[in-house]
């Protein structure tokens, strides 16, 4: 960035709201951290803020020190207390970093978010695991549990069997939604491509109905007979966990668009995937968590939450009631 020049050149151009903003540590340190989080090294902020400031910037050990905050708002965040909170709708997924210089391959990176009694969504927590097994989400999961989150209403995921058996063991009453966006994957790769419409058409009607689960239920086994000799792997792919598959049509209508998919996640780690691509290596665990957690905050702070009326409320309410014994969500007495 080049600064303005005075034209008789005998006196050179300060900018006083520069200079104030420098004044100001709080917008500095708020700024190299934005720097970071959308993708610059610390070099890269130490070159951009002496041209940006005429030289009088920050060192790349000072850049270090600020950014390093991040590891501790980190730290806040995976021990902040969920205790006073309980969310109809709690989402998970993982994604894959290499964060370990030494390591040969990319590990996973264990998300949730949730869908707040208030309709707002939360992202709630984020860990390394050394594989998507059902160890490693069984502990992300009591974790959370720990830190006081209770038993959600619905829970989403994919199909990953480790995290699969996490929902069932940590929250056994829990209705558990598949991800209808990676069962249909699942599936379509057992179809000819040049039948991949007709089989979304075919399907869609069952995974988008606006009635109830039976008939939903109904539809989909419709599809499943109408095409388990043309394509029996992929409807025996299908046939599995398909009333997992519906359980958002037990919802209220406006949430099943959000509640059938991990989508949500799926961007929040595109995102991140798209600001780091530029870092070959993290050559610590911590170096790669922190800028993971603030890519991802910064990107949750555009969500927008759910509408949940009165109606919906008491619909989810008396829904929450058949399926959740009470000692698993209310919120308990302190002494």
């Amino acid at each position: 960035m080049k600064l303005p020049q005075v034209r008789d050149g005998k006196k050179p151009f300060h900018s006083k709201i520069v200079e104030a903003y420098v004044a100001r540590t709080a917008s500095l340190e708020d700024l190299v951290n934005r720097m970071y989080v959308h993708g610059l090294s610390t070099r890269d902020v130490e070159v951009v803020l002496q041209d940006l400031l005429q030289g009088r910037g920050i060192s790349r050990s000072v850049v270090s020190q600020l950014t390093e905050r991040l590891a501790e708002d980190f730290e806040r965040f995976r021990r902040r207390s969920l205790r006073e909170e309980w969310f109809w709708y709690l989402f998970l997924d993982g994604t894959y970093v290499k964060y370990r210089v030494e390591s040969e391959k990319k590990e996973p990176v264990l998300a949730a978010y949730g869908i707040r009694e208030d309709g707002k969504k939360v992202l709630l927590g984020l860990a390394p695991g050394s594989r998507e097994s059902t160890a490693a989400w069984k502990s992300f999961l009591n974790d959370l549990r720990t830190r006081g989150l209770r038993a959600p209403l619905v829970v989403t995921s994919d199909g990953n069997p480790g995290v699969m058996a996490a929902i069932e063991e940590v929250w056994p009453h829990s209705l558990r939604q598949r991800c209808q966006k990676h069962r249909l994957e699942n599936v379509l790769d057992c179809v000819p491509v040049e039948h991949h419409e007709d089989f979304k058409r075919a399907i869609f009607p069952a995974f988008h109905h606006e009635g109830s689960h039976e008939e939903g239920l109904a539809l989909a086994r419709k599809v499943v007979e109408k095409y388990e000799r043309k394509f029996p792997e992929a409807m025996r792919i299908l046939s599995e966990d398909l009333e997992a598959c519906l359980v958002v049509l037990k919802l209220p209508l406006k949430h099943r668009r959000v509640v059938r998919t991990t989508n949500l996640l799926e961007r929040l780690f595109g995102e991140n995937r798209r600001r780091t691509k530029v870092i070959p290596r993290f050559f610590q665990e911590g170096a790669a968590m922190k800028l993971i957690y603030a890519t991802l905050v910064a990107a949750s702070r555009k969500w927008r939450g759910v509408e949940i009326t009165t109606v919906m409320y008491r619909e989810l309410s008396e829904l929450r009631d058949q399926v959740l014994p009470k000692q698993e969500w209310q919120l308990k007495a302190t002494a």
